[in-house]
C-alpha cells in the first residue's frame, strides 16, 4: 500500500507527538521532552482544541488526585507527581504494564493562552486541563461595511 505525505506525516507524529506542536492561527501548544531531572516514565497525552480554548487529557491510571501537581511557569504548563507502587500481600507480579514512579510531563505555551484562566479537572485516572485562549486571539467574524 502506497502512503500518501499526509499518512506518512500523522505516523511520524504518532511516534514522534514531542516534536509536533498544534498550531492554530498563531498559537501553540507543544508537548516536549521532559527536562533532564530524573523520571521514571511520561504519561501519555491528548491535545484537542475548539474556538476558545485547547483541551489537553493526561493519562495517569491509578494515580491519586493528591498525587498530581500542575503549574505553570515561564510560559511552560508543567504537570508532575508520583505513581503509587500497586501492591498487594501474597502476590508475585510476573509482568507489570502500568508505569509506578515518579512523572512529568510538560507543554510550552504560546502568548495566545489565557495564563489566569487555566483550569483542571481529575476523574478516574484522567487529568483534563482546558487552556483557555486569550480574547484578542480568539476567531472573530469582521462585518464588511
Amino acid at each position: 500500500m502506497v502512503k500518501s505525505k499526509k499518512q506518512k506525516n500523522m505516523n511520524r507524529m504518532r511516534f514522534f507527538p514531542t516534536l509536533s506542536p498544534y498550531r492554530t492561527a498563531g498559537y501553540t501548544v507543544v508537548n516536549r521532552p521532559t527536562s533532564t531531572e530524573s523520571v521514571d516514565f511520561v504519561p501519555g497525552a491528548d491535545i484537542a482544541e475548539n474556538e476558545t480554548s485547547f483541551l489537553v487529557w493526561v493519562s495517569l491510571p491509578g494515580v491519586k488526585k493528591s498525587d498530581v501537581n500542575l503549574s505553570v511557569e515561564n510560559d511552560e504548563l508543567i504537570i508532575t507527581g508520583t505513581a503509587g507502587d500497586r501492591k498487594a500481600e501474597g502476590l508475585t507480579f510476573r509482568r507489570r504494564g502500568l508505569a509506578t514512579g515518579d512523572f512529568r510531563k510538560v507543554f510550552t505555551l504560546s502568548d495566545g493562552i489565557d495564563h489566569e484562566g487555566i483550569a483542571a479537572e481529575f476523574e478516574d485516572g484522567l487529568l483534563k486541563v482546558t487552556l483557555p485562549k486569550a480574547p484578542e486571539a480568539q476567531k472573530r467574524n469582521i462585518s464588511i461595511q
